[in-house]
């Protein structure tokens, strides 16, 4: 994946950190059709390239639709079924609060930080 490159208009922006790569945002809605479809194809394009683990930063993010927690559990299953992880990080009250009234809190792993992140990655493996 280290041929990676972000576009300056790209909404998701990724980078490999360790033994994950890490994707954030660049935007804090992610809540009309374009947005919601661009960080799908995204996604799938990195999970088609196989990262072992993934940490997906939150931070910044004020509003996302539910349409991205599907992506989201899509992407939780296809590296698990590969033997690695996904954690989450950098949520605002409110994203997380949907999550664990979903009760999404109890099939993901979720952090403060990135950093905390990365670090119980690095730990995991």
């Amino acid at each position: 994946m280290s041929g990676e490159t972000n576009n300056k208009n790209d909404v998701v922006i990724c980078r490999q950190a360790g033994k994950a790569m890490v994707v954030s945002f660049s935007t804090k809605l992610i809540y009309d059709v374009n947005t919601v479809e661009a960080v799908e194809a995204k996604i799938r394009s990195l999970l088609d390239d196989g990262p072992e683990n993934m940490v997906i930063n939150f931070s910044g993010v004020d509003f996302m639709v539910t349409r991205v927690i599907n992506v989201l559990l899509v992407t939780l299953k296809r590296i698990r079924t590969q033997g690695g992880e996904v954690y989450l990080a950098g949520m605002n009250a409110n994203i997380r609060r949907v999550f664990d009234i979903m009760r999404l809190d109890v099939v993901f792993k979720i952090f403060e930080t990135e950093e905390e992140a990365l670090a119980a990655l690095e730990k995991h493996s």
